[in-house]
């Protein structure tokens, strides 16, 4: 067994776990959790209320299965794992999920985001950047960024107690087409310039400038988008990407992460990693 500590997830105001982090934590190939999801000897009704599909992409862009379920969901399942270390967690996990469900009931009341002097759609964005924290870093390091925020209120469980963060979501494809076919100098694109600057022929400066880097830290089938910018903020200014939404656009594209410290012409940031076969995959030019 291991020290990791149980992770369940809030989504629709449900407290689950996922199948990945019940087999991290047990210690038991993913496979093997799948398939006991798949065989146990339940109603389908329970399955139905209990069980629910969530696929996810891995490093390579593909897309793989994994399953989130219900504390009941969890329950069911883990009575066919044996023995003390087992049982302790079991013990933890449905702890967690207690703990979760407490802080729920418990929840601040939402705050109004116009006396917090923001729009909903900045509001939005603040709460996905803090989950992604949440979900990257753990809840602990979500706190102590989110007292860092305009959000600085409540409790944790005020981040699934609202609308989800979704515009920004909505179409990552768009979000990376709008970033690849904005002009920056003299009618060359964003596109344009990753094109040569990955042939070796330039452009490398101008990017850096704006906000993107080819190539960072040699990682040479990626791009990376800097969180901020005054050129990116310009660039996005009115879609459903502002005030840093582009951040979370980018993330819903396969292949895409975080990354923190990235060189930005002498100073690091923190940004999104794009693979070059998403950027390749957009037309230049708009019809």
């Amino acid at each position: 067994m291991n020290d990791l500590t149980p992770v369940v997830h809030v989504k629709d105001g449900t407290v689950l776990a996922n199948s990945r982090d019940v087999a991290a934590i047990f210690t038991r190939r993913h496979a093997d959790v799948l398939k006991s999801v798949e065989v146990l000897e339940c109603t389908d009704n329970f399955r139905q209320r209990n069980f629910s599909l969530a696929p996810y992409f891995d490093a390579q862009g593909k897309s793989r299965p994994a399953v989130d379920m219900t504390k009941d969901g969890f329950t069911f399942l883990v009575m066919g794992f044996t023995g003390k270390e087992a049982a302790r967690f079991k013990e933890a996990y449905i702890q967690r999920f207690n703990d979760m469900e407490a802080a729920l009931k418990n929840a601040a009341p939402k705050p109004d985001p116009a006396a917090l002097g923001m729009g909903l759609q900045e509001e939005r964005n603040w709460i996905a950047r803090i989950k992604l924290v949440r979900d990257v870093h753990g809840s602990d390091a979500a706190r102590r960024f989110m007292e860092t925020t305009p959000l600085a209120v409540g409790d944790l469980a005020y981040l699934d107690s609202g609308d989800a963060p979704d515009d920004s979501f909505r179409d990552p494809f768009g979000c990376l087409e709008h970033l690849i076919r904005h002009v920056v100098i003299r009618q060359r694109t964003v596109g344009d310039l990753i094109d040569r600057a990955a042939l070796g022929a330039g452009g490398d400066e101008i990017l850096m400038r704006i906000g993107v880097r080819v190539a960072p830290a040699g990682e040479t089938t990626m791009i990376a988008v800097a969180e901020t910018g005054g050129w990116l903020t310009e660039a996005y200014r009115d879609t459903d990407w502002q005030a840093g939404g582009w951040v979370m656009g980018l993330l819903g594209l396969a292949g895409a992460r975080p990354a923190a410290g990235v060189d930005f012409d002498g100073r690091k940031r923190r940004a999104v990693l794009v693979p070059l076969a998403q950027v390749n995959r957009v037309d230049r030019y708009e019809d």
